[in-house]
């Protein structure tokens, strides 16, 4: 039966991104290998890699959002699944992220 078992993009992309670029290297070899190992692990053990999204999240985000924004960061929200495009209207996020880009971006605030 599969496990479900949560892990955050910015951890695991960068743990198998960096390793790819560094192809053929025995740094890439047990990089990927360190890191299959403690996801592996974890799931073995019924521990989610890193917490449920949720309230605790969304405040997580929204407070780093109004930190960005008070440094004069611009910042684009986007709430969608990066695994499952199924629920997603590519249309909207186009207008969305064109949207934003003219009002934040290209105006200049």
């Amino acid at each position: 039966m599969p496990v479900r078992a949560r892990c955050q993009v910015n951890d695991s992309v960068p743990s198998v991104m960096i390793p790819q670029w560094h192809s053929g290297t025995t740094w890439a070899r047990d990089a990927a290998r360190a890191f299959h190992d403690e996801v592996a692990e974890r799931v073995s053990a019924g521990v989610s890699v890193c917490p449920r999204t949720g309230r605790a999240h969304a405040r997580g985000s929204y407070f780093t959002t109004r930190a960005l924004e008070a440094a004069g960061i611009p910042v684009l929200e986007l709430h969608a699944d990066n695994v499952d495009a199924r629920s997603a209207d590519g249309d909207a996020l186009t207008r969305t992220v064109g949207d934003w880009l003219d009002r934040h971006v290209l105006a200049g605030g």
